[in-house]
């Protein structure tokens, strides 16, 4: 008797276990079902775009009103100086100014037990505009009359001699402003907020942006 329960029970209760279990599969298969049988019906919001007709040519598009008068806007620049100084306007050229008599002193501050007591930027003085200019003019002069090294500006040999470098501009003058020209505050700079890249020109480049701007109208696009 006692085999014989033992047996009625575990088969009664693998009898409730498959019919948990088969109502649990069932349940879950026409929930599935359902489920299944809404995303059919349901339609999504389609956007307008897709309901228009497909062609093999597209619509042209109607071109847009052209007023401005294409070309150069500044009628009165025949010289190569005057064209020179209307990129590199007074403007320019001070913020160029101030920002490289300041970086001299801010580094020689972060560097002091790094210099010895000759090196050549302890030599440094201020500049001015007209030194500027003409240190840009020199380094525009380089794209012209390329060399491999700065030094071959000032050299005397005959066969590569540049003399109107030494004759403007001495050699350890040219290689100090050539380290120390700077056109951005470093303190006044915050690199979250702008370009890491482009910091330490952004000034000068918005201001030759503009410049750009003002000279020249793009013709219209066929």
């Amino acid at each position: 008797m006692a085999s014989s329960d033992v047996e009625m029970t575990i088969d009664d209760s693998s009898d409730d276990e498959s019919q948990c279990t088969s109502s649990d599969e069932s349940d879950n298969d026409s929930n599935f079902n359902e489920d299944f049988e809404e995303s059919d019906t349901d339609e999504p919001n389609r956007d307008p775009i897709f309901e228009m007709p497909w062609t093999e040519k597209g619509i042209p598009r109607p071109a847009f009103h052209f007023t401005s008068n294409s070309g150069v806007q500044v009628n009165n620049l025949k010289d190569i100086l005057q064209i020179f100084e209307y990129f590199l306007h007074d403007d320019l050229i001070d913020i160029i100014v101030r920002e490289t008599n300041r970086y001299p002193s801010q580094y020689i501050c972060s560097n002091q037990d790094k210099l010895k007591p000759n090196s050549r930027a302890k030599k440094w003085f201020d500049t001015d505009s007209n030194e500027i200019r003409t240190f840009i003019g020199l380094l525009i002069l380089q794209s012209i009359c390329p060399k491999p090294e700065y030094k071959m500006y000032f050299t005397r040999r005959e066969s590569i001699e540049t003399p109107v470098y030494s004759e403007v501009i001495g050699e350890r003058r040219f290689h100090l402003l050539l380290k120390f020209l700077h056109f951005v505050h470093n303190s006044t700079q915050n690199p979250r907020t702008k370009s890491r890249i482009l910091i330490k020109v952004l000034p000068v480049l918005e201001m030759l942006i503009k410049v750009y701007v003002s000279l020249c109208t793009r013709t219209k696009q066929p």
